[in-house]
């Protein structure tokens, strides 16, 4: 089912004030989970052998355990809530026309709403950590206030040490104990605040991680089309074809040696691509191979392949394209070796390809060697140098419908 628009900016407000109403639900859980929390550390007065003080603390610590679910749960709805307005952007974005000032407000917008979720998870875990130092400190505090009651204590049994020496040995036994009892109520504080700051982390991590990965897979599918959208004619023009449709963007992965990549697995079985580069110093172009790539690490023969350059800083005018002067080959490389592909591939002098991408952590740079093609004297005609830096390289099939 399609909305209009007008429909989902609607959708889109009462999600925002639902938000807003989540947001005043979870204040006032949070200050009631504080106020209970309070009088849950100040209702021990001092330290007592009735069991009954023990079961009450314990129906308490229940009782606080079960606020804090509440907590959680209006977190999580909280969550779900901002999902759903991310949701609707999408749409909203995907219903208009992209334009290059859209595409930057589009990316102004999710940058505020990854800022903001990153930055409400840092205040609610600097929160709760403020929380727990409070609580230890007024538990060590306390600690001291009895520790030195205890000394003076001791300072008035000294003077009665002849008469009482067996109360001397029972207050040094109670500080024993007082002590023992109090580094345990740390740990368990420690442990109770760490479990909150752990369930919160992971939550907002994977959360912001699933925000993430998708807006940036649409963005960059978009930003791919648009980049090759001025060339779209040419290319199909040259390949005979009637569309061209993208398979690959290497911004999507790293590709490095003994690692398999996703380019590997997308090209087998397909012919008719192309293999556009753009490098460092802004120029665009590559290779067009018309044979199918059956397998890996393999010399694919073609008389009918070519390069071609789209844009040149000022070489050519318009878009070039250079055939092949004779048979050529084309290389597909497995993970194992330190190219990624070869047009032009010459298995005695492989620096003389005419162009030779190298996957990332090696120590060889990619190049042009400008060797088995038809370039009409023009010197470095595909990037200018012998050497380039790819920047993004993106492959398009050519088809027919």
């Amino acid at each position: 089912m399609s909305f209009s628009l007008e429909e989902q900016i609607e959708s889109l407000k009462e999600s925002c004030l639902k938000m807003k109403d989540l947001m005043e639900s979870l204040s006032n859980s949070i200050n009631n989970f504080k106020t209970f929390d309070q009088s849950f550390i100040d209702t021990k007065k001092g330290w007592n052998e009735d069991d009954k003080w023990i079961e009450t603390m314990f129906d308490r610590a229940d009782e606080l355990f079960l606020k804090r679910q509440v907590i959680v749960r209006y977190v999580l709805e909280l969550m779900n809530i901002i999902k759903l307005i991310q949701g609707g952007l999408k749409h909203v974005y995907d219903s208009t026309q992209i334009s290059q000032e859209m595409e930057r407000w589009y990316n102004y917008l999710i940058y505020r709403i990854e800022k903001m979720e990153i930055t409400k998870h840092e205040n609610r875990v600097a929160q709760i950590d403020k929380e727990r130092q409070d609580e230890i400190s007024k538990i060590r505090n306390k600690h001291k206030n009895e520790e030195m009651n205890i000394e003076n204590s001791l300072k008035e049994l000294e003077e009665k040490k002849k008469q009482i020496t067996y109360k001397e040995k029972e207050v040094e036994g109670e500080k024993e104990i007082d002590i023992e009892d109090i580094e345990k109520q740390i740990e368990l504080v420690n442990i109770k605040y760490q479990n909150m700051i752990d369930s919160a982390t992971e939550i907002n991590k994977k959360n912001i991680q699933e925000i993430t990965s998708k807006k940036r897979g649409n963005k960059r599918m978009c930003f791919a089309n648009e980049r090759i959208k001025p060339f779209k004619n040419i290319l199909c023009e040259w390949s005979q074809k009637k569309d061209i449709q993208l398979i690959y963007d290497s911004l999507t992965e790293e590709i490095v040696q003994n690692k398999v990549s996703k380019l590997e697995q997308l090209v087998i079985g397909k012919k008719n691509l192309f293999f556009i580069i753009f490098d460092g110093d802004e120029n665009i172009f590559g290779g067009y191979i018309d044979k199918t790539i059956d397998k890996l690490d393999y010399c694919i023969h073609s008389d009918t392949m070519f390069v071609f350059v789209l844009y040149s800083n000022g070489r050519f005018s318009d878009p070039t394209r250079f055939k092949c002067n004779g048979n050529q080959k084309f290389v597909m490389f497995s993970c194992k070796n330190e190219w990624l592909f070869t047009f032009g591939y010459s298995v005695h002098w492989p620096e003389k390809s005419d162009i030779a991408v190298m996957k990332s952590g090696t120590k060889k740079k990619s190049y042009c060697g400008a060797n088995g093609f038809e370039y009409c004297e023009a010197k470095n005609a595909l990037c200018g140098n012998y050497n380039f830096v790819v920047e993004q390289m993106l492959v398009f099939e050519a088809i027919s419908e």
